[in-house]
C-alpha cells in the first residue's frame, strides 16, 4: 500500500494542505509549477518542477518530461505508437520522452 503523504503548497494567501493522491500532474512554466488536482483545481507556486519533484514520494510520481510530473496511481492507459502517450484521470493526455520511457515502463510495472 502507498501511503498518502500530505504536502503544504505555499499559495499568494498562505498554504494549502493536500494529500499527494489528489495531485494528477504538475507542469512548469519557468519559475513556476502549476500542480492540477482531483478535484479540478490548479494550483500555482513559485517554485521550479524540479524542487516540486523532490519533495514529491518517488514512489508515486515520475518525471515523464521536462516539463511534466504525472502521478502514477492516475494512470489510466498508455499507448506505444510512434509516440508514448499517457492517459490520466482527468483525460489529460502527456507524451513521453524517449529517455523516459524505460523508467516509466519499470515504474508502472512496480505499481
Amino acid at each position: 500500500m502507498i501511503t498518502d503523504h500530505r504536502f503544504a503548497l505555499p499559495t499568494t494567501k498562505g498554504l494549502l494542505f493536500v494529500k499527494s493522491n489528489d495531485i494528477i500532474y504538475c507542469t512548469s512554466e519557468g519559475s513556476y509549477t502549476h500542480v492540477y488536482l482531483a478535484n479540478n483545481k490548479k494550483i500555482t507556486i513559485a517554485k521550479r518542477l524540479k524542487e516540486v519533484y523532490q519533495k514529491l514520494p518517488q514512489e508515486t510520481f515520475l518525471r515523464v518530461h521536462r516539463s511534466h510530473i504525472i502521478n502514477l496511481n492516475h494512470v489510466l492507459e498508455f499507448t506505444n505508437g510512434q509516440t508514448q502517450v499517457v492517459t490520466l484521470s482527468n483525460g489529460e493526455e502527456f507524451n513521453i520522452s524517449k529517455t523516459k520511457k524505460a523508467e516509466f515502463m519499470e515504474r508502472f510495472i512496480r505499481l
